[in-house]
């Protein structure tokens, strides 16, 4: 419970208001913090006794020696306890890590699958907040992404388990990355490393992103190829293959003599849009 109250005076701290009061509820003790400059004064509150705590005792050893490991200073007067933060250390503990995971479509695979981006950033990052979302990368306007890079603060770490994760655009990936080191948000590319915000490291980014892209346009330059070969074959559509053969819709046609459209969709299974196009192709032709 004592080390829970650390973490939560922090979390009030680094709102910067100038006094914060947290209840410790098993004992209904209230803890004041004040903040002074670069340090913050503690003292506690018994409601019930209307009588201050002293923080000094056993009971509260707890939340003194945690305070103890993330402060360069600390000492007690009739104030309370005053307690200089190491910033350092605090950032640290208080690190946010993100693990964004993103696919084109929910039945992707190829070793790349939203559960197979998740289990391989959990495997890195236990204490890893997951986000999720099918939605092509080569659109910018992503809405959860979006809304995961307004939440994103200097200290915390985005992952993703490869780059073309974040962007399949060289120049929309730089811009990524470049807005988070601009908030000092690390970005940890599993299949690749740390990228920092040095000459080095945005050399790194560009030459990485630049193969992704190539590597994708190769990929639709192949898509293409194949499909021209197709072309080139007898009885070749574009598009999706036909859901009913002919047979099927001459079929369904028949029974449109004698039943409603509603009655043969649930006999046939085929749309009435479906007979609708097929009636009036028919007409056309006759």
């Amino acid at each position: 419970m004592k080390m829970d109250l650390v973490k939560q005076i922090l979390e009030n701290h680094t709102r910067l208001s100038t006094t914060t009061r947290i209840y410790d509820v098993d004992e209904n003790i209230e803890i004041t913090v004040n903040q002074q400059q670069e340090k913050i004064v503690m003292c506690g509150f018994n409601n019930k006794t209307d009588r201050k705590v002293n923080l000094s005792t056993k009971k509260y050893t707890k939340l003194i020696d945690g305070f103890k490991e993330i402060s360069t200073d600390i000492y007690l007067t009739n104030e309370g306890y005053h307690i200089t933060l190491d910033q350092a250390v605090v950032k640290k503990q208080q690190a946010r890590y993100f693990g964004y995971c993103r696919v084109s479509t929910n039945g992707q695979l190829d070793n790349n699958s939203l559960e197979q981006q998740e289990q391989e950033i959990l495997n890195k990052y236990s204490n890893t907040r997951i986000i999720k979302e099918v939605f092509t990368g080569t659109k910018t306007d992503r809405p959860k992404f979006k809304e995961l890079m307004n939440n994103l603060n200097e200290g915390d770490t985005l992952i993703v388990t490869k780059l073309d994760r974040l962007a399949r655009n060289t120049v929309e990936g730089i811009k990524i990355v470049e807005e988070l080191f601009a908030k000092g948000v690390a970005v940890h590319v599993l299949n690749v490393g740390l990228l920092e915000n040095t000459s080095m490291g945005k050399f790194f980014l560009t030459t990485l992103l630049a193969v992704a892209e190539m590597e994708r346009n190769t990929i639709i330059e192949r898509t293409q190829a194949g499909k021209e070969i197709s072309k080139q074959k007898d009885g070749f559509k574009d598009g999706r293959p036909n859901k009913f053969n002919n047979k099927q819709i001459e079929h369904a046609l028949k029974l449109l003599e004698t039943n409603s459209y509603k009655e043969v969709e649930q006999i046939t299974g085929i749309s009435k849009s479906t007979l609708i196009r097929a009636k009036r192709k028919l007409n056309q032709e006759d």
